[in-house]
């Protein structure tokens, strides 16, 4: 069986678009020929390039939010959160509930508390194969934190 950990890779912030380009179609695509197992690297205008007739473009048009979190448990230990499922989170006013992936140097147990500054906090409510449970307590607008 797998572990979180082996998915965890350190991307450099300077690698991260922190906007889009004006011409957004001169992003960088990066293809996979199936047959060979080539890689090679195109720009999204050239997508048309790689479908044959009969294929399906499914199209998603969901947007990102920024849910990577830095925190200190009470212990003063940091601890990041990356919230997995904001949008199907139960919102009750100030408090809401998410699945998350926490990153900290000793396991979080359930019922500890993990602060964001003095308007965010989070208390861990369970944990399964690695995903956490956490109830979000929030004394302001919740995505306004997020910017």
């Amino acid at each position: 069986m797998f572990s979180l950990n082996d998915y965890n890779y350190d991307l450099p912030e300077e690698f991260i678009a922190q906007k889009p380009l004006r011409e957004r179609d001169r992003s960088k695509l990066l293809f996979l020929n199936r047959k060979t197992g080539e890689l090679s690297h195109h720009e999204f205008c050239e997508i048309f390039r790689f479908f044959s007739p009969g294929d399906v473009l499914v199209v998603n048009n969901t947007e990102v939010i920024p849910g990577r979190l830095l925190g200190r448990k009470e212990t003063g230990g940091k601890a990041e959160v990356l919230i997995l499922d904001y949008a199907g989170g139960k919102t009750n006013s100030g408090e809401f509930t998410s699945e998350c992936l926490i990153n900290a140097s000793k396991p979080t147990k359930t019922g500890a508390f993990i602060f964001f500054g003095d308007n965010l906090k989070a208390e861990v409510t369970g944990s399964f194969n690695g995903l956490y449970s956490l109830k979000f307590y929030c004394n302001h607008n919740f995505e306004s934190l997020l910017n």
